[in-house]
C-alpha cells in the first residue's frame, strides 16, 4: 500500500523553491467564507432540527418521532465532524468544544453521570440554563447519544410516565447544543469580532499578530485533523491486537456512527484544503501534488465509507481490521512532516523566499552498503546481503547547512523508517506483494514495457483513424 503523506504534499520535499509570497489574508478570507463561516451554518441548521426533533418526541412519543430524532442526531453528528477540526475562534471559549463533544472520555466520566443523573432524577438537567452549569459529560452529544442509544433508550416512544424524564433530559441537551453551535455561528458573522481579528489581526491582538499567524493557525487544523482520525479515532478502538482492541472507547460507538464521524473529519480536512486554498499553493509549489493530496484523502475517506460493520465487529474481524490497521499506517508520519512545512511558513521571509532549501540531515545521507546493513540489523530474522549488478557511481551529496541554519532539526532517521516497515509487514498492516517491494515491481513495470513494445504499432498498440471510422461506417 503506497504510504499516505497527506500534509508532506505541503512540504518542502527533497530540494525545493520557497517562492517570495503567500497571500496570507487571501487563505484566511476563502478560509472563513468558503469552509468555517459555512460548516457552522450548517452544524446550527441541524442542531436546530435536532432541538425540535427532541420536543416534538417528548410531546408525542412515537415509533416514528423516535425515528426522527436519530436522523435528527446523525445529520448533527455529520455536520459537527467536519468543524471539529477547528480548535480556535469562538468554539473554544466557555468550554463549548468540551460541552458540545466531551471526548475522549477514558475514564467514563459520561458513562457515569448520565445514568447517575437518570437514576436521581436531577431536574437541574432539564432545563438548558442550568444544565449548562454542570459537567461538561452531562451537556453535549456523547451524554445524548447514550440517552437515544443507551440502556433504556428503547422505552422512549412508549410514552409511559417514568420515561418523560429521560426524553426531558434528552430536550434539553438539544437546546443547549443548539445555544452553543447557535452561538459559535454568530461569532463567525460578517462583522463580528472572531471575523475581524481572523481577517485582519494587528500587533495588539491576544490572538494573532499577524496574517501568518492565522495561515499557520489553518495548517495546523489540516494535519490535527489528519493526526485526530489516525491517533484517536483509530488508535484508541484497535488496540494492539484483536485481542486487546477497546472499541467503546471510539467516538459514537452507541449509534454506530463511528465511522461517519471520521469520514466527517476528513471530508473537513479536504473542504480546508482546496476551499481553503492551500491547494492552489501546493498547485503553484508543485503542479500535479494537489492532485496527489486529493487522491490519497479521497481514498482514505472511501475506505472508511465501505466499512458495513460496527466498530466493535470491524477491530476485531481480521479482514476489516486489516484495512484500518493499513489506513491507520498510510495516515502516518504526518506530524514530522507538517512540522517542517509550519516551520518555513513561521521563517524570516529575508531568508527564506526565492530560496531552495533540502529538507534533512546529514545522518540520513547514507551509501546503499551502510544503509543495507541499517536494514539488516534490524529486520526481525537472518539477513545475508547479497550485491549483484555494476556499481552505482552517480552521486548522491546534498547539504541541509541552510536549513538548518534556520534552527530546522529533522526527528525521524533511516532507523526509525525501517522498524516502521517491518513492524506493518509482520502485523500483516501491509501485505508483501510485488507492488510494495521496489525491486520486484520495478521488474514488473519493465516486463510490462516490453511486453507492449512488442506488440505496438506506430507508437501505439492500436491505431485507429477516426476519419477512417466514420467513413467506413457510411458506406455501410
Amino acid at each position: 500500500m503506497r504510504l499516505l503523506f497527506l500534509a508532506g504534499a505541503l512540504l518542502l520535499a527533497g530540494q525545493h523553491p520557497v517562492h517570495a509570497k503567500t497571500d496570507h489574508g487571501a487563505l484566511a478570507q476563502d478560509a472563513l467564507t468558503k469552509v468555517i463561516r459555512p460548516g457552522y451554518d450548517d452544524l446550527a441548521a441541524n442542531t436546530a432540527a435536532l432541538k425540535k426533533a427532541a420536543d416534538a418526541l417528548c410531546a408525542q412519543p412515537s415509533q416514528a418521532a423516535l425515528k426522527d430524532i436519530k436522523d435528527a442526531f446523525a445529520a448533527t453528528v455529520e455536520s459537527w465532524s467536519k468543524v471539529e477540526i477547528f480548535r480556535f475562534g469562538p468554539i473554544n471559549r466557555k468550554h463549548r468544544h468540551e460541552r458540545l463533544f466531551f471526548w475522549p472520555d477514558p475514564k467514563g466520566i459520561g458513562l457515569r453521570q448520565v445514568p447517575n443523573a437518570l437514576a436521581k432524577r436531577d431536574e437541574s438537567v432539564l432545563l438548558a440554563d442550568t444544565l449548562a452549569e454542570k459537567s461538561v459529560a452531562l451537556q453535549g452529544l456523547p451524554a445524548l447519544e447514550y440517552l437515544l442509544y443507551g440502556e433504556g433508550a428503547d422505552t422512549l416512544a412508549s410514552g409511559a410516565k417514568e420515561i418523560g424524564f429521560r426524553c426531558g433530559f434528552a430536550a434539553s441537551i438539544a437546546d443547549n447544543v443548539d445555544r452553543i453551535a447557535g452561538a459559535v455561528a454568530e461569532d463567525w458573522r460578517e462583522g463580528a469580532e472572531d471575523s475581524k481579528i481572523f481577517l485582519s489581526p494587528g500587533p495588539t491582538d491576544p490572538l494573532y499578530r499577524a496574517p501568518k499567524d492565522v495561515t499557520l493557525e489553518l495548517f495546523k487544523a489540516f494535519t490535527s485533523g489528519i493526526e485526530l482520525v489516525r491517533d484517536q479515532k483509530l488508535g484508541r478502538p484497535l488496540g494492539e491486537s484483536a485481542e486487546r482492541a477497546r472499541p467503546r472507547l471510539a467516538a459514537f460507538w452507541r449509534s454506530d456512527l463511528t465511522f461517519p464521524n471520521m469520514v466527517g473529519n476528513l471530508e473537513g480536512v479536504r473542504t480546508l484544503f482546496v476551499e481553503g486554498g492551500f491547494a492552489g499553493i501546493v498547485a503553484a509549489e508543485s503542479p500535479g501534488v494537489e492532485d496527489s493530496v486529493l487522491f490519497d484523502l479521497n481514498r482514505a475517506i472511501n475506505i472508511l465509507k465501505a466499512v458495513d460493520t460496527p466498530i466493535a465487529e470491524a477491530v476485531r474481524d481480521p479482514a476489516q481490521r486489516n484495512k484500518l490497521e493499513a489506513l491507520q499506517v498510510a495516515l502516518k508520519s504526518v506530524r514530522d512532516t507538517a512540522a517542517a512545512q509550519i516551520f518555513m511558513l513561521d521563517a524570516d521571509p529575508a531568508k527564506v523566499s526565492g530560496q531552495i532549501f533540502n529538507v534533512g540531515s546529514e545522518e540520513n545521507v547514507y551509501q546503499i552498503g551502510p544503509l543495507a546493513e541499517i536494514v539488516a540489523d534490524l529486520v526481525p530474522r537472518d539477513v545475508e546481503i547479497e550485491w549483484y549488478g555494476d556499481p552505482d557511481h552517480r552521486s548522491y551529496r546534498v547539504g541541509f547547512d541552510k536549513i538548518e541554519a534556520l534552527g530546522y532539526k529533522a526527528k525521524l532517521t533511516a532507523a526509525d523508517g525501517v522498524k516502521e516497515i517491518c513492524e506493518a509487514l509482520e502485523s500483516g498492516k501491509i501485505d508483501k506483494t510485488t507492488e510494495t517491494i521496489t525491486l520486484d515491481w520495478y521488474k514488473t513495470l519493465t516486463k510490462w514495457h516490453e511486453i507492449i513494445n512488442s506488440v505496438e504499432l506506430y507508437g501505439g498498440i492500436l491505431e485507429l483513424d477516426p476519419d477512417e471510422l466514420s467513413a467506413q461506417h457510411a458506406a455501410q
